[in-house]
């Protein structure tokens, strides 16, 4: 992938490998300030700078809430926590485990020591591979503090989000409910299953650091009759979009999102992500200050997908709106079940493809596929839309050269092909951190799509594949 200078060859954003790299440089890192912003401190440094074991930010005295989501967010910074073993006659703490995670997060490659009362180092470790540490110390001193101090190991991985828990173990075997790094979601027992009972969720709620949303939350799904509606407040500026993105937790879920205003009217959005088990829209024209809802639930609720958790971000932001090309359109009947583009590709590029079907005839499910093959007839990348259900979104990485794109209809077994109409669009992905878009015209031959023809190809028939959320 190509940065928003990758003209310059000596960088290494730059969109050909050119040999190896060291790190970034410094039109790297201004290009990438100017598109995203400078890092910002988490919550606990930005309240006070916990550097030094006399700031040290408490851990608390709950032993199933001992969970925090911080930030390195320079190569010097160093985060410093503490807590106190509490002492027992019953039943006492024979041992606790400290875990540090990053995977899903970042790419810190983080450092994990842990020190006694007296700042004598009592453990410490660091991986340069996965990120994700765990010390464990037997027999502590109860009653007495002890401080955790996370830090960078390298500068080229020397930022990043984590996640820092502590688990006690006791003498008769158990551990604190605390069993993981990760947040439980939270299940709201069918309270707020309908837009008039939504759950209000004020700006980052809860400790979740993720400056990506202003807000967030993580929910279940629990049966087949569950919806989640969700109510938040758009900033009172000009000028905005609102982007939604859901994900599963649990790779269960294959969720949907709809957004209504503050009358409960559906607002129109454009449809971003729709990959297995993760969903996103987009909303221009937000009114400044005025509430909206979200509401959450399982694309195919009866299907064996229709239940999981999941985690939502909202944000609200005067970024320009998401530039989407129209590559294709067509309709494919039982005489015409087939149809062929050229794919033109001016440089190495990650595509964005979204592929929809419409309602075609009433009350059936007809499928439409999209193949795209290279120059040697080798088939790379496919993806599968269904008439009348949401548009089907994917990911794929080419090459520069020219590409043949079938686009064939199927039905289902017994049933007969009527007309289906499909449209296909997308953008190109680039930049060094992050989606950003591209027209790829900087090596000089832009990307372009022929409009479909009744051209031959030498593949074959299309048959019909059940969706994957049945």
């Amino acid at each position: 992938m190509c940065g928003r200078h990758c003209d310059l060859i000596l960088t290494p954003a730059y969109y050909k490998y050119v040999g190896p790299r060291n790190g970034i440089s410094s039109a790297d890192q201004k290009a990438i300030q100017s598109l995203y912003g400078t890092r910002s401190l988490d919550q606990y440094d930005a309240a006070r700078n916990n550097s030094l074991f006399s700031y040290a930010t408490s851990m608390g005295n709950n032993a199933s809430r001992m969970n925090i989501e911080a930030d390195i967010t320079t190569n010097g910074d160093v985060d410093t926590y503490k807590f106190t073993p509490p002492t027992s006659d019953t039943n006492p703490i024979v041992g606790f485990t400290v875990n540090l995670t990053t995977s899903r997060l970042s790419l810190l490659t983080a450092s994990l020591k842990v020190y006694d009362v007296s700042g004598n180092l009592v453990a410490s470790t660091y991986d340069s591979l996965t990120g994700d540490l765990k010390l464990t110390i037997n027999n502590p001193k109860l009653g007495s503090a002890y401080y955790v101090q996370v830090s960078s190991t390298a500068n080229t991985f020397g930022v990043g989000s984590y996640r820092l828990s502590v688990t006690y173990r006791y003498r008769d075997g158990t551990t604190n409910a605390l069993q993981s790094t990760t947040p439980v979601p939270i299940s709201d027992n069918q309270t707020n299953d309908t837009i008039t009972t939504a759950t209000n969720i004020p700006p980052r709620k809860g400790n979740l650091l993720d400056a990506r949303f202003d807000f967030m939350y993580r929910g279940v799904i629990c049966d087949s009759t569950d919806a989640d509606y969700y109510k938040v407040q758009a900033p009172s500026v000009t000028g905005q979009k609102l982007n939604v993105l859901i994900w599963s937790l649990d790779g269960r879920l294959v969720p949907k999102i709809e957004v209504f205003d503050a009358t409960y009217t559906p607002v129109a959005y454009r449809l971003l992500a729709n990959d297995d088990g993760t969903f996103s829209v987009e909303i221009l024209n937000v009114i400044p200050g005025a509430s909206y809802f979200v509401k959450v639930c399982a694309t195919y609720p009866t299907g064996s997908r229709g239940t999981g958790a999941y985690f939502m971000g909202v944000d609200f932001s005067t970024k320009s709106p998401t530039a989407l090309q129209s590559y294709a359109a067509g309709t494919l009947t039982t005489a015409v079940p087939k149809q062929v583009s050229v794919l033109t590709v001016g440089q190495n590029s990650l595509f964005e493809f979204i592929l929809s079907a419409d309602a075609g005839a009433a009350g059936a499910w007809t499928q439409v596929a999209m193949d795209i093959y290279d120059h040697t007839g080798k088939l790379v990348f496919r993806m599968l839309a269904y008439s009348g259900q949401l548009a089907s979104t994917g990911h794929v990485y080419l090459e520069a050269g020219k590409y043949t794109i079938r686009y064939s209809a199927a039905a289902p077994p017994g049933a007969l092909l009527g007309p289906v109409g499909y449209s296909l669009t997308g953008r190109l992905i680039s930049g060094p951190i992050g989606p950003q878009t591209s027209d790829g015209s900087s090596s000089g031959t832009p990307t372009t799509v022929s409009p479909p023809s009744t051209g031959t190809n030498t593949a074959g028939g299309t048959t019909w594949t059940s969706p994957y959320y049945f």
